[in-house]
């Protein structure tokens, strides 16, 4: 874990190799873990039996690294640090933001130093150190906020963890393959019944050569390239030209993750991409303008708006679906000690205060029996649900006390959570790896009201927030926490015990990533670093931008905003009572929330891909020809990051990258 931190900024933004994290199942976590079965293990069991590590030690160790894998990158110190530079250095004449930023920006929250920012982005002259204390009071006030979010992630993980796990049930494919991987050997075998399958390292083996001819060829030209694109020369006329871009891209990865989701879930991913499309080519044969969100989300303003209300939708129905559950927290957190006193048999079985059925059933009024069944949970849900109210009302208090008012920081906050939620849900019961919001969560509101009535440090402040914590979210840390929640329960690990060990990997990761993130551009150069340009050149501009431009051009609202939100509030309703209603209903909402999404233009060729070959294998093989291919497509997965982990480390040596999966 501490390795993967210190080098992710060098590999992400020098070398421009695969990401060691990059989505929300991150190649160096798996990398380490096949390290840890097959190398350590595979020895201990040979030389010394009794040291060798347990399944629920493996997986205690892969989500330590999951859950702090994305902070030094897109999880936090991606936008976080380059942002806190960027007002002095991009600062042009032309732009005004003399005007229109720095009156209406805190001072702690970015550099004063001119020569620190100059060398951040220029790198620093030979001689001279970095200038640490220019950075205590911008990453002390910015870490204020952060600490709130994260134990506000880490709250509402204990909170959700019981309904989606064990009520509803959902089938966590990203959790899926770690959980198989560590399985114990059987009697007289080095490695689990994962290793031994010849279908896996048959995709193993296939993938493993693809990616070692393609990343010869980086090096080699010579050496022939196995294209896994191909480029789009039909759409170049009119009404055509309106769908671009399209790309078709074979990520084997996500072919072999397409064949664990649901039929339902791939073809809704790949149809609503289509739909989507098609919206964009008939809107432009009528004419009408399609306007790009102003704050870079890489969406049309239409198309943005039906997914925020489709996830205002969703986020409302689950809330729905829940309510037995969130009753018995409320109970729980406000109605006393008695509020789960008819727990369920299972519960009281295991319930450690239970010693017995008679101690079980005495009337007396024993304070830890009246306790509520979260014995087992990883916090208390009293102590949980105070925990996320306290770091939801500090991050309001925050931006107020940064300028903001309170009309636009409370219900920023509370779109900000929705986001969250509905993506960790599409995490954790879609299995979809990679994920960003298609709106922006302040343009949810302005769009709904115009500009005009927030003051310019509202709007400021505000796309600052959402531009570190809420663009891009390929990384955040609520889907690792819930997805690690369900790997302890699948290798019984204490639940309490590995949320220590996480906070523990977490409080590391930032103190490791902080350090990597600000040291790497004073050693290199920011805008010398053009392997990823978009970290610190393209990204740390577009908040100051869509502020200062907000001031001389207000935005007004507009019906047609109105009626697409609505249109996405009523769309999401609409399919899932059409789901609820009938059973053979074929689309899944997923796909609705994230069509115009730029993950799923890089994704949505593969997708198909893996809905035909499952759907073939079903109607061809039926079950049995599923389990024994499955092996198979896990293998996909295995190679695609066992090969993204060597040409890493090869990257790191020679400093050229070749990436396996999308930037």
């Amino acid at each position: 874990m501490v390795v993967l931190c210190g080098i992710t900024p060098f590999n992400d933004n020098k070398v421009g190799a695969t990401f060691v994290a990059g989505n929300h199942f991150p190649i160096g976590a798996l990398l380490v873990l096949t390290l840890m079965v097959l190398g350590v293990n595979s020895v201990l069991r040979a030389v010394a039996p009794s040291k060798v590590f347990r399944p629920a030690e493996l997986i205690a160790i892969w989500c330590m690294i999951v859950v702090s894998s994305g902070i030094p990158s897109s999880g936090l110190m991606r936008y976080l640090i380059p942002h806190m530079a960027a007002p002095l250095y991009f600062a042009r004449p032309e732009f005004k933001w003399d005007e229109y930023v720095f009156p209406n920006l805190p001072n702690s929250l970015y550099l004063h130093n001119e020569d620190a920012v100059r060398w951040f982005f220029e790198a620093r002259p030979v001689g001279e150190g970095i200038p640490w204390g220019v950075w205590t009071e911008p990453l002390v006030a910015w870490g204020l906020f952060t600490l709130a979010l994260y134990g506000s992630f880490i709250c509402l993980s204990v909170l959700i963890r019981r309904q989606w796990v064990q009520n509803e049930r959902f089938t966590f494919p990203l959790v899926q393959m770690p959980v198989e991987m560590v399985q114990e050997p059987k009697q007289g075998q080095l490695v689990s019944d994962f290793f031994r399958a010849w279908p896996m390292w048959v995709g193993f083996g296939l993938i493993m050569a693809l990616h070692t001819t393609n990343g010869l060829h980086k090096f080699f030209p010579a050496v022939p390239e196995m294209r896994l694109y191909v480029k789009n020369t039909w759409f170049v006329n009119k009404p055509w030209v309106f769908a671009n871009p399209v790309r078709i891209e074979f990520f084997p990865l996500v072919i072999g993750f397409s064949f664990l989701l649901s039929r339902e879930v791939c073809l809704s991913l790949w149809f609503f991409w289509l739909f989507y499309k098609m919206q964009c080519v008939v809107i432009g044969m009528l004419g009408y303008p399609m306007p790009g969100m102003t704050a870079g989300y890489g969406a049309f303003l239409f198309s943005s708006q039906e997914a925020a209300g489709a996830a205002i939708g969703l986020a409302g129905w689950s809330v729905w679906v829940a309510r037995g559950h969130l009753r018995r927290v409320f109970r729980a957190t406000f109605g006393g000690l008695t509020a789960f006193v008819a727990a369920p048999a299972e519960s009281a079985a295991r319930s450690p205060v239970a010693a017995s059925a008679e101690d079980a059933e005495s009337p007396r009024p024993r304070r830890a029996r009246l306790r509520a069944d979260d014995w087992d949970e990883p916090l208390s849900y009293r102590g949980a649900m105070i925990g996320f109210v306290v770091s939801s009302l500090f991050m309001v208090g925050w931006m107020m006390k940064m300028g903001v008012h309170l009309g636009m920081a409370l219900p920023d906050i509370g779109m900000g959570f929705v986001v969250y939620v509905v993506l960790t849900w599409m995490v954790a019961q879609a299995g979809l790896l990679f994920l960003q919001p298609t709106f922006a969560t302040s343009e949810v509101l302005i769009n709904l009201t115009g500009s005009r009535v927030w003051s310019a440090q509202s709007l400021l402040v505000t796309s600052l927030v959402e531009h570190i914590f809420t663009m891009d979210l390929r990384e955040f840390m609520l889907p690792s926490l819930v997805n690690a929640h369900k790997a302890a329960d699948e290798v019984r690990l204490n639940r309490r015990s590995l949320l220590k060990a996480m906070c523990l990997a977490i409080v590391a990761g930032v103190a490791i990533s902080g350090y990597a993130a600000i040291r790497l551009p004073y050693d290199e150069g920011g805008v010398t670093m053009t392997a990823n340009s978009w970290t610190y050149i393209i990204a740390p501009q577009i908040p100051f931008k869509w502020a200062a431009t907000l001031q001389q051009m207000p935005y007004e609202t507009k019906p047609s905003n109105i009626a697409h939100f609505v249109g996405g509030i009523a769309g999401m309703y609409g399919m899932l009572l059409l789901r609820a209603r009938f059973s053979w209903f074929p689309l899944h909402p997923v796909g609705f929330i994230v069509a115009s999404g730029y993950p799923i233009s890089r994704f949505w060729f593969s997708f198909l891909m893996g809905w035909l070959l499952k759907g073939l294998i079903m109607r061809y093989g039926g079950m049995s020809g599923y389990r024994h291919l499955r092996p198979f497509f896990l293998g996909l997965i295995l190679g695609d990051c066992i090969s993204g982990g060597i040409w890493i480390v090869v990257g790191l040596v020679t400093r050229v990258g070749y990436p396996v999966l999308p930037l």
